[in-house]
């Protein structure tokens, strides 16, 4: 039987500073706490977003999140096999940069839509088509990030890798709400309850592009 090594050492190799590929398994899980934390902090609001800015029913509003599963469940299976081909680093990367330009149209989505005049309906479409392409590159992002995390274990240290991963993804799920809602608070008293919803987005950009910072310094076999 192998030795199993001490859960701190475990650890101390995660979060060394020793060389670049001991520290490549901590820019993983600080890259993925970024990201979980723009994701977290912005999806909880796009009902409220359909509703209260796009002016849908109650009920069509409550189907937008659907748009970001049903492009996940679309996209896993593809996204995987493009990881393994061409290297995780990279479709993550690529993926973080397609969220945060979707993001970025997303929270230009409604002054656009008023600008050109159009009616409810089609600034609602319009908005899944985005949560669509959000979802197929979120997809992508998780599908690929877990296996990434364990190619840095050893088959004594999946425990631990695994661990983790669900420490920064829940701590940044039970961050994210206190934080956005907060900035949505600030933004509308300062400005206005339609850049206060909107400003979520903005959020979540600033997010991602720190998540791909952190993801670049992976040092990926």
């Amino acid at each position: 039987q192998d030795k199993r090594p001490p859960i701190m050492d475990s650890l101390r190799h995660i979060f060394g500073v020793n060389s670049p590929a001991e520290s490549s398994g901590r820019y993983i899980l600080l890259a993925l706490f970024f990201w979980f934390l723009g994701y977290q902090g912005m999806l909880p609001f796009v009902t409220t977003y359909s509703r209260d800015l796009l002016g849908t029913t109650e009920g069509l509003a409550s189907l937008s999140p659907g748009a970001v599963a049903i492009a996940y469940a679309l996209f896993a299976i593809p996204s995987g096999i493009l990881g393994h081909r061409i290297g995780r680093k990279k479709v993550i990367s690529i993926s973080l940069m397609g969220i945060i330009v979707v993001l970025s149209l997303i929270f230009l989505h409604n002054p656009i839509a008023l600008a050109l005049g159009l009616p409810t309906f089609t600034k609602w479409v319009s908005f899944l088509v985005l949560l669509f392409f959000f979802g197929m590159f979120w997809g992508t992002i998780i599908t690929n990030s877990f296996p990434m995390l364990w190619n840095m274990a050893a088959y004594q240290t999946m425990g631990i890798y695994t661990g983790m991963y669900y420490v920064f993804s829940q701590s940044a799920a039970i961050t994210a709400p206190m934080l956005s809602g907060g900035i949505i608070d600030i933004t509308t008293t300062v400005s206005s309850e339609q850049l206060g919803l909107r400003s979520i987005f903005l959020f979540a950009v600033i997010c991602m592009i720190v998540a791909l910072y952190f993801i670049r310094k992976v040092k990926e076999d």
